[in-house]
């Protein structure tokens, strides 16, 4: 019992100590700051590119989807054909960009190693953490975004009337 409490005393309270240092460091706040606008940054291209692909996806296939509400395709029918194909590529999308960043942040484990060195001569990165309710939570953002993007891609085809779409197709 008295070497678990030196134990708790001593290691736990220097870890705490030595953490609490590390957090306070400037370049290590630096570091997080920038991974942070890193993440915002990927995610506002990401959002960007699958409005553009919507955008110019439903200009495109505006013939098509003419023909189908002709047929008889109801407004909620197209929005769930636009919806499940933003899922399928919102989700491959997420799965690729997730894997990628896990391998990517622990290939640069030792470069990171280099650089804390220089900053804390001795420290070592043993190990990289990934935060999940972090990434979940961006990836639920990003959904988010991918939801309005369909909403506008189905408002963009939903005006163009099928009576239009139709006469541009035969000319």
């Amino acid at each position: 019992v008295n070497n678990v409490a030196w134990l708790e005393d001593n290691v736990l309270a220097d870890a705490r100590q030595e953490f609490n240092l590390l957090q306070a460091n400037p370049f290590v706040q630096g570091m997080g700051r920038a991974f942070a606008l890193n993440s915002a940054i990927v995610s506002l291209l990401s959002v960007a590119g699958l409005f553009l692909v919507h955008y110019f996806s439903a200009r495109q296939r505006s013939y098509e989807f003419g023909v189908l509400r002709a047929e008889g395709l109801s407004a909620g029918q197209l929005f769930l054909l636009l919806a499940g194909e933003a899922l399928m590529a919102a989700l491959i999308g997420l799965a690729t960009g997730v894997l990628l960043g896990v391998g990517l942040s622990l290939g640069m484990r030792s470069y990171l190693n280099l650089l804390l060195g220089r900053v804390e001569p001795g420290l070592i990165l043993y190990q990289v953490r990934v935060d999940w309710l972090t990434v979940l939570r961006q990836a639920g953002l990003l959904l988010g975004g991918y939801l309005l993007a369909t909403l506008l891609s189905l408002g963009m085809l939903l005006q163009a009337g099928v009576h239009r779409v139709l006469r541009i197709g035969d000319e």
